[in-house]
């Protein structure tokens, strides 16, 4: 049964960027995957990709059908998956698009979140979505 508490947390913007790097650091590998699915979509030329096509397209990519409904069911872990796709790789702000979330209206530190729960040592080359969505704008070399 779910309490008023577990609602709460599912709809604090901290709990499921938290969820979303324990998410990618117990499964790095499948993290991976889905950024290469994106990188295919970008060389493709496809201007967009929402929560369902990655669903379609982990699919297709031999992902299982739990693993893919775990991405499609849960709004918040795609967005902020997506999020920190763009932000490790820029130039996939060319298919990924976000709105302002809770994320940005809390202040939310996504890369000192990853640091502290997935990797210390990771280096983004974009410091959020705004950023990664600039870069691709003005033909920076990360975003080619």
């Amino acid at each position: 049964m779910q309490t008023s508490v577990d609602m709460v947390q599912r709809n604090d913007p901290i709990v499921y960027v938290q969820d979303a790097c324990y998410w990618v650091k117990h499964n790095p590998d499948k993290f991976k995957r889905l950024m290469h699915l994106c990188h295919r979509e970008v060389d493709a030329g496809n201007p967009r990709v929402t929560r369902g096509d990655i669903y379609n397209l982990a699919r297709e990519a031999g992902f299982t059908i739990a693993e893919c409904r775990e991405l499609k069911r849960d709004n918040n872990k795609w967005p902020t998956l997506a999020r920190y796709m763009v932000m490790l790789r820029p130039r996939l702000a060319k298919c990924l698009h976000f709105r302002e979330s809770g994320i940005e209206r809390d202040g939310i530190d996504l890369i000192a979140e990853w640091h502290a729960i997935v990797n210390p040592t990771t280096f983004f080359y974009a410091d959020d979505w705004k950023d990664a969505k600039a870069k691709c704008a003005s033909g920076d070399v990360t975003a080619l």
